[in-house]
Protein backbone atom coordinates (compact mmCIF):
# COMPACT_ATOMS: atom_id res chain seq x y z
CA UNK A 1 0.00 0.00 0.00
CA UNK A 2 1.39 3.40 -0.88
CA UNK A 3 0.21 6.95 0.92
CA UNK A 4 0.64 9.80 -1.00
CA UNK A 5 0.23 13.01 1.52
CA UNK A 6 1.60 16.75 -0.01
CA UNK A 7 0.68 20.54 0.75
CA UNK A 8 1.29 22.86 -2.07
CA UNK A 9 -0.20 25.83 -3.17
CA UNK A 10 -2.29 27.09 -6.25
CA UNK A 11 -5.35 28.84 -8.08
CA UNK A 12 -8.56 28.26 -8.80
CA UNK A 13 -7.30 27.98 -12.37
CA UNK A 14 -4.65 25.66 -11.83
CA UNK A 15 -6.72 23.79 -9.26
CA UNK A 16 -8.04 20.54 -10.79
CA UNK A 17 -5.28 20.03 -12.97
CA UNK A 18 -2.89 20.26 -9.96
CA UNK A 19 -5.04 17.82 -7.99
CA UNK A 20 -5.31 15.51 -10.42
CA UNK A 21 -1.44 15.40 -11.38
CA UNK A 22 -0.75 14.31 -7.92
CA UNK A 23 -3.60 11.68 -7.10
CA UNK A 24 -2.48 10.16 -9.98
CA UNK A 25 0.98 9.85 -8.66
CA UNK A 26 -0.42 7.57 -5.94
CA UNK A 27 -0.31 3.85 -8.07
CA UNK A 28 -3.48 2.85 -6.51
CA UNK A 29 -5.41 5.77 -8.08
CA UNK A 30 -6.03 5.36 -12.32
CA UNK A 31 -7.45 7.93 -14.64
CA UNK A 32 -10.76 6.74 -16.33
CA UNK A 33 -10.25 8.38 -19.48
CA UNK A 34 -13.13 10.00 -19.79
CA UNK A 35 -13.66 11.64 -23.26
CA UNK A 36 -14.76 15.32 -22.88
CA UNK A 37 -17.85 16.27 -25.71
CA UNK A 38 -17.96 19.80 -26.37
CA UNK A 39 -19.96 21.54 -29.26
CA UNK A 40 -21.19 25.24 -29.36
CA UNK A 41 -25.10 26.09 -29.29
CA UNK A 42 -26.50 28.11 -33.02
CA UNK A 43 -28.32 30.66 -30.77
CA UNK A 44 -28.44 32.21 -27.11
CA UNK A 45 -29.57 31.26 -24.48
CA UNK A 46 -32.70 33.31 -22.64
CA UNK A 47 -32.40 33.97 -19.41
CA UNK A 48 -36.04 32.97 -17.92
CA UNK A 49 -35.89 29.84 -19.90
CA UNK A 50 -34.10 26.59 -19.48
CA UNK A 51 -33.21 25.54 -23.31
CA UNK A 52 -30.68 25.83 -26.24
CA UNK A 53 -29.98 24.39 -29.76
CA UNK A 54 -26.42 22.64 -29.49
CA UNK A 55 -24.41 22.13 -33.02
CA UNK A 56 -24.88 18.99 -31.79
CA UNK A 57 -26.00 17.07 -28.57
CA UNK A 58 -24.50 13.99 -28.79
CA UNK A 59 -22.87 12.25 -25.97
CA UNK A 60 -24.85 14.60 -23.86
CA UNK A 61 -26.87 12.55 -21.30
CA UNK A 62 -29.54 13.99 -19.01
CA UNK A 63 -28.29 13.95 -15.71
CA UNK A 64 -25.01 15.01 -15.97
CA UNK A 65 -23.41 18.07 -15.40
CA UNK A 66 -22.42 20.32 -17.77
CA UNK A 67 -19.94 23.30 -18.46
CA UNK A 68 -20.40 26.56 -20.36
CA UNK A 69 -17.67 28.40 -21.88
CA UNK A 70 -15.08 26.72 -19.74
CA UNK A 71 -11.72 28.76 -18.67
CA UNK A 72 -14.06 31.79 -19.36
CA UNK A 73 -17.24 32.07 -17.34
CA UNK A 74 -17.06 28.42 -16.20
CA UNK A 75 -21.30 28.45 -15.38
CA UNK A 76 -22.23 25.15 -14.59
CA UNK A 77 -25.74 23.25 -15.28
CA UNK A 78 -27.25 20.14 -15.09
CA UNK A 79 -28.46 18.40 -17.72
CA UNK A 80 -32.60 17.39 -17.12
CA UNK A 81 -33.49 16.11 -21.06
CA UNK A 82 -31.66 15.59 -24.67
CA UNK A 83 -34.34 15.91 -27.08
CA UNK A 84 -32.32 16.03 -30.60
CA UNK A 85 -30.12 19.27 -30.53
CA UNK A 86 -32.09 20.89 -28.18
CA UNK A 87 -30.93 20.63 -24.32
CA UNK A 88 -32.89 21.31 -21.95
CA UNK A 89 -31.34 21.71 -17.81
CA UNK A 90 -32.30 21.92 -14.55
CA UNK A 91 -33.76 25.30 -13.66
CA UNK A 92 -33.57 27.97 -16.02
CA UNK A 93 -30.10 29.51 -17.68
CA UNK A 94 -30.51 32.96 -15.41
CA UNK A 95 -28.33 34.51 -17.59
CA UNK A 96 -27.98 35.14 -21.85
CA UNK A 97 -25.23 33.35 -23.66
CA UNK A 98 -24.24 34.07 -26.75
CA UNK A 99 -24.97 31.92 -30.02
CA UNK A 100 -21.42 29.95 -30.69
CA UNK A 101 -21.29 29.52 -26.65
CA UNK A 102 -19.04 26.35 -26.11
CA UNK A 103 -20.86 23.93 -23.84
CA UNK A 104 -18.65 21.14 -22.33
CA UNK A 105 -18.89 17.73 -20.74
CA UNK A 106 -16.81 17.15 -17.36
CA UNK A 107 -14.29 14.42 -17.42
CA UNK A 108 -11.52 14.18 -14.82
CA UNK A 109 -12.81 10.71 -13.39
CA UNK A 110 -10.23 8.98 -11.13
CA UNK A 111 -10.67 5.85 -8.92
CA UNK A 112 -8.76 3.21 -6.76
CA UNK A 113 -10.23 0.09 -5.63
CA UNK A 114 -10.07 -0.34 -1.62
CA UNK A 115 -8.48 -3.44 0.09
CA UNK A 116 -12.24 -4.76 0.80
CA UNK A 117 -13.03 -4.70 -3.37
CA UNK A 118 -15.29 -1.31 -3.08
CA UNK A 119 -14.43 1.59 -5.84
CA UNK A 120 -13.55 4.86 -4.99
CA UNK A 121 -15.01 7.03 -7.68
CA UNK A 122 -13.96 11.00 -7.90
CA UNK A 123 -14.78 13.66 -10.70
CA UNK A 124 -12.46 16.36 -9.32
CA UNK A 125 -14.93 18.85 -11.65
CA UNK A 126 -18.12 17.18 -11.92
CA UNK A 127 -19.94 19.70 -9.75
CA UNK A 128 -18.14 22.40 -11.14
CA UNK A 129 -15.31 24.98 -10.74
CA UNK A 130 -15.26 28.47 -9.90
CA UNK A 131 -13.52 31.02 -7.84
CA UNK A 132 -15.10 30.53 -4.89
CA UNK A 133 -15.76 26.45 -4.44
CA UNK A 134 -14.70 22.92 -6.69
CA UNK A 135 -17.73 20.52 -7.02
CA UNK A 136 -16.52 17.41 -6.59
CA UNK A 137 -19.25 14.42 -7.75
CA UNK A 138 -18.24 11.02 -6.24
CA UNK A 139 -19.60 7.89 -8.71
CA UNK A 140 -20.71 4.59 -6.96
CA UNK A 141 -19.66 2.88 -10.23
CA UNK A 142 -17.97 3.95 -14.11
CA UNK A 143 -18.13 2.36 -17.16
CA UNK A 144 -16.24 2.94 -20.29
CA UNK A 145 -15.21 6.52 -21.29
CA UNK A 146 -18.04 7.97 -22.23
CA UNK A 147 -19.11 11.21 -19.96
CA UNK A 148 -22.15 10.04 -19.29
CA UNK A 149 -20.41 6.48 -17.80
CA UNK A 150 -20.97 6.13 -14.37
CA UNK A 151 -23.79 5.10 -12.33
CA UNK A 152 -25.33 7.13 -9.29
CA UNK A 153 -23.91 10.57 -8.57
CA UNK A 154 -23.40 12.76 -5.47
CA UNK A 155 -22.32 16.02 -5.27
CA UNK A 156 -20.02 18.26 -2.78
CA UNK A 157 -19.09 21.43 -2.49
CA UNK A 158 -16.13 23.11 -1.04
CA UNK A 159 -15.42 26.53 -0.63
CA UNK A 160 -12.83 28.70 -0.04
CA UNK A 161 -14.48 32.07 0.00
CA UNK A 162 -17.52 33.58 0.52
CA UNK A 163 -16.89 36.79 -1.32
CA UNK A 164 -15.12 38.56 -4.24
CA UNK A 165 -14.86 34.96 -6.13
CA UNK A 166 -11.46 35.55 -8.62
CA UNK A 167 -9.85 32.31 -10.64
CA UNK A 168 -5.99 33.58 -10.08
CA UNK A 169 -6.24 33.93 -5.82
CA UNK A 170 -3.91 32.07 -3.99
CA UNK A 171 -5.17 28.57 -2.32
CA UNK A 172 -3.22 26.33 0.01
CA UNK A 173 -3.98 22.80 -0.16
CA UNK A 174 -3.29 19.50 1.78
CA UNK A 175 -3.77 16.56 0.14
CA UNK A 176 -3.87 13.26 1.31
CA UNK A 177 -4.16 10.01 -0.95
CA UNK A 178 -4.18 6.35 -0.26
CA UNK A 179 -6.10 2.70 -1.44
CA UNK A 180 -8.84 3.58 0.89
CA UNK A 181 -9.11 7.32 0.82
CA UNK A 182 -8.66 10.55 -0.36
CA UNK A 183 -8.79 13.74 1.09
CA UNK A 184 -7.83 17.79 0.18
CA UNK A 185 -8.49 20.49 2.64
CA UNK A 186 -8.52 23.78 0.24
CA UNK A 187 -7.60 27.22 2.60
CA UNK A 188 -8.21 30.67 0.50
CA UNK A 189 -6.06 33.53 0.36
CA UNK A 190 -4.83 34.72 3.73
CA UNK A 191 -5.29 38.14 5.35
CA UNK A 192 -1.59 39.11 3.81
CA UNK A 193 -2.43 37.56 0.47
CA UNK A 194 -4.12 38.91 -2.92
CA UNK A 195 -8.01 38.35 -2.42
CA UNK A 196 -8.98 37.50 1.03
CA UNK A 197 -12.68 37.49 2.53
CA UNK A 198 -11.45 39.17 5.10
CA UNK A 199 -7.96 41.42 5.44
CA UNK A 200 -7.93 40.92 8.80
CA UNK A 201 -9.29 36.98 9.55
CA UNK A 202 -8.23 35.65 5.80
CA UNK A 203 -11.04 33.23 3.99
CA UNK A 204 -12.52 30.01 5.19
CA UNK A 205 -11.07 26.18 4.72
CA UNK A 206 -12.90 23.27 4.23
CA UNK A 207 -12.45 19.82 2.87
CA UNK A 208 -13.68 17.24 0.99
CA UNK A 209 -13.10 13.55 1.55
CA UNK A 210 -13.66 9.82 0.14
CA UNK A 211 -13.44 6.95 2.31
CA UNK A 212 -13.76 3.20 2.69
CA UNK A 213 -16.44 2.34 5.37
CA UNK A 214 -15.41 -0.87 7.66
CA UNK A 215 -18.46 -2.54 8.52
CA UNK A 216 -19.59 -3.79 11.93
CA UNK A 217 -21.77 -6.24 11.75
CA UNK A 218 -21.05 -9.51 9.59
CA UNK A 219 -24.33 -9.39 7.89
CA UNK A 220 -23.17 -5.79 6.06
CA UNK A 221 -21.69 -7.56 3.07
CA UNK A 222 -22.94 -4.43 1.02
CA UNK A 223 -19.79 -2.32 0.49
CA UNK A 224 -20.25 1.60 0.65
CA UNK A 225 -17.79 4.16 0.45
CA UNK A 226 -18.14 7.28 2.38
CA UNK A 227 -18.55 10.66 0.72
CA UNK A 228 -17.54 13.87 3.35
CA UNK A 229 -18.04 17.35 2.82
CA UNK A 230 -18.87 20.37 4.48
CA UNK A 231 -22.06 20.90 1.73
CA UNK A 232 -24.04 18.05 0.27
CA UNK A 233 -27.35 19.21 -0.64
CA UNK A 234 -27.89 19.10 -3.72
CA UNK A 235 -27.03 22.60 -4.75
CA UNK A 236 -23.46 24.87 -5.35
CA UNK A 237 -24.13 26.78 -1.88
CA UNK A 238 -21.83 27.51 0.42
CA UNK A 239 -21.38 25.00 3.17
CA UNK A 240 -21.54 27.71 5.32
CA UNK A 241 -25.08 28.40 5.24
CA UNK A 242 -26.68 24.76 4.95
CA UNK A 243 -28.42 23.10 6.92
CA UNK A 244 -27.19 20.08 6.04
CA UNK A 245 -23.11 20.36 6.28
CA UNK A 246 -22.97 17.49 8.92
CA UNK A 247 -24.29 14.75 6.96
CA UNK A 248 -21.90 12.29 5.14
CA UNK A 249 -23.24 10.22 1.64
CA UNK A 250 -23.10 6.46 1.57
CA UNK A 251 -23.06 5.17 -1.35
CA UNK A 252 -24.90 2.07 -0.63
CA UNK A 253 -27.38 0.88 2.03
CA UNK A 254 -27.27 -2.11 3.48
CA UNK A 255 -30.28 -3.73 2.03
CA UNK A 256 -28.17 -2.76 -1.54
CA UNK A 257 -31.18 -1.21 -3.19
CA UNK A 258 -30.63 3.00 -2.83
CA UNK A 259 -27.40 4.94 -2.93
CA UNK A 260 -25.93 7.95 -1.24
CA UNK A 261 -28.20 7.55 1.29
CA UNK A 262 -27.70 10.53 4.42
CA UNK A 263 -25.83 9.44 7.60
CA UNK A 264 -23.66 11.26 10.19
CA UNK A 265 -20.52 10.72 11.73
CA UNK A 266 -20.01 9.82 15.59
CA UNK A 267 -17.19 9.71 18.08
CA UNK A 268 -16.15 9.00 21.74
CA UNK A 269 -15.73 13.26 22.26
CA UNK A 270 -17.98 16.18 21.61
CA UNK A 271 -16.84 16.26 18.04
CA UNK A 272 -18.51 20.14 18.26
CA UNK A 273 -18.14 23.81 18.46
CA UNK A 274 -20.39 26.24 19.17
CA UNK A 275 -20.18 30.38 20.04
CA UNK A 276 -19.33 29.75 24.01
CA UNK A 277 -19.54 26.01 24.63
CA UNK A 278 -16.63 23.88 24.48
CA UNK A 279 -15.95 20.56 24.99
CA UNK A 280 -13.78 18.07 24.87
CA UNK A 281 -12.69 14.58 26.52
CA UNK A 282 -8.95 14.29 27.42
CA UNK A 283 -7.50 11.53 25.20
CA UNK A 284 -4.22 10.72 27.09
CA UNK A 285 -4.97 7.51 29.34
CA UNK A 286 -2.75 7.60 32.57
CA UNK A 287 -3.14 3.87 32.76
CA UNK A 288 -1.04 2.83 30.02
CA UNK A 289 0.37 6.52 28.90
CA UNK A 290 -0.81 6.78 25.40
CA UNK A 291 -3.28 9.26 23.97
CA UNK A 292 -6.35 7.50 21.75
CA UNK A 293 -7.16 8.41 18.22
CA UNK A 294 -10.74 8.21 18.23
CA UNK A 295 -12.43 6.86 15.54
CA UNK A 296 -15.26 8.04 13.16
CA UNK A 297 -18.74 5.76 13.47
CA UNK A 298 -21.03 6.19 10.64
CA UNK A 299 -24.38 5.87 11.64
CA UNK A 300 -27.09 6.09 8.81
CA UNK A 301 -29.79 8.16 8.95
CA UNK A 302 -32.24 5.24 7.84
CA UNK A 303 -30.40 1.94 9.01
CA UNK A 304 -28.57 3.21 12.41
CA UNK A 305 -24.86 2.54 12.52
CA UNK A 306 -23.18 0.92 9.95
CA UNK A 307 -19.60 0.52 10.80
CA UNK A 308 -16.22 3.56 10.99
CA UNK A 309 -14.26 5.34 8.39
CA UNK A 310 -11.01 3.32 7.90
CA UNK A 311 -8.53 5.58 8.05
CA UNK A 312 -9.76 9.16 9.31
CA UNK A 313 -9.56 9.71 13.20
CA UNK A 314 -11.22 11.98 15.36
CA UNK A 315 -8.24 14.10 17.19
CA UNK A 316 -10.47 16.90 19.06
CA UNK A 317 -10.21 20.44 18.73
CA UNK A 318 -7.90 23.58 18.94
CA UNK A 319 -10.05 25.27 21.86
CA UNK A 320 -10.24 21.91 24.40
CA UNK A 321 -12.63 22.20 27.52
CA UNK A 322 -11.06 21.95 30.34
CA UNK A 323 -7.84 23.33 29.40
CA UNK A 324 -5.87 20.93 30.93
CA UNK A 325 -7.13 18.78 27.58
CA UNK A 326 -5.40 19.90 24.94
CA UNK A 327 -4.67 17.97 21.90
CA UNK A 328 -1.16 16.88 20.45
CA UNK A 329 -0.18 20.12 18.55
CA UNK A 330 -1.45 20.51 14.67
CA UNK A 331 1.03 18.91 12.46
CA UNK A 332 2.01 15.94 15.20
CA UNK A 333 2.71 12.72 13.65
CA UNK A 334 1.19 9.09 15.06
CA UNK A 335 1.36 6.07 13.96
CA UNK A 336 -1.03 3.37 13.97
CA UNK A 337 -1.89 0.10 12.65
CA UNK A 338 0.56 0.41 10.02
CA UNK A 339 0.17 3.64 9.12
CA UNK A 340 1.71 7.09 10.31
CA UNK A 341 -1.06 9.75 10.45
CA UNK A 342 -0.86 13.85 10.39
CA UNK A 343 -3.05 16.07 13.01
CA UNK A 344 -4.82 18.43 10.70
CA UNK A 345 -6.65 21.30 11.57
CA UNK A 346 -9.49 20.94 8.71
CA UNK A 347 -11.66 24.09 8.62
CA UNK A 348 -11.42 27.58 10.08
CA UNK A 349 -13.86 30.57 9.31
CA UNK A 350 -13.28 33.97 8.06
CA UNK A 351 -14.07 36.31 10.79
CA UNK A 352 -17.67 36.00 9.40
CA UNK A 353 -18.76 33.42 8.17
CA UNK A 354 -18.85 29.47 9.92
CA UNK A 355 -17.05 26.81 7.72
CA UNK A 356 -19.02 23.59 8.93
CA UNK A 357 -18.18 20.34 8.28
CA UNK A 358 -18.96 16.46 9.02
CA UNK A 359 -15.92 15.94 11.01
CA UNK A 360 -17.07 18.18 13.40
CA UNK A 361 -19.07 21.32 13.95
CA UNK A 362 -17.25 24.66 15.00
CA UNK A 363 -18.17 27.69 15.66
CA UNK A 364 -15.23 29.47 13.82
CA UNK A 365 -16.89 32.93 12.08
CA UNK A 366 -15.77 34.58 15.39
CA UNK A 367 -12.86 32.58 16.76
CA UNK A 368 -11.43 31.75 13.39
CA UNK A 369 -8.45 29.59 15.05
CA UNK A 370 -11.04 27.10 16.30
CA UNK A 371 -10.88 23.85 14.15
CA UNK A 372 -11.52 20.01 14.10
CA UNK A 373 -8.38 18.35 14.57
CA UNK A 374 -8.37 14.53 12.39
CA UNK A 375 -5.64 12.44 11.96
CA UNK A 376 -5.05 11.92 7.93
CA UNK A 377 -2.94 9.48 6.75
CA UNK A 378 0.55 10.52 6.07
CA UNK A 379 2.44 7.61 5.15
CA UNK A 380 3.25 3.54 5.74
CA UNK A 381 4.76 3.12 9.07
CA UNK A 382 8.55 1.68 8.24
Amino acid sequence: MTITYEEFDSTPATLIAALKTKILANTHWTDQGVVAVSTTSTGATVAAQSTVTLTSAAGFVAGQWIVVNPGTSDALYQVSSIAGNVLTVVGTWGVIFASGSTFRTRNTVLKSTSDRGVDLIVDLEGGGLSGAYIGTTTYRAYAGTAPGGHTDSKNYWLYWKTSGAVMTVPLHVTLSVGKNHLFFAIEGPRPFETGPTSTTYGSIKNYFAVCDLVPYHAADTTGAVIGISGSTNGASTPAVSVANSHQVAVSRDFANTASWQPGRLASLDWPTIYTTDVVTMNRTCTIDGNTYLFPYVMVSEAEGIRGRLSTFFYCGTTSPSPVTDFPDPVGTKVSYGGIVYKLVAVNKGDGTSVAWGPFGSVANNGAITRSIIVAVPFAVAV
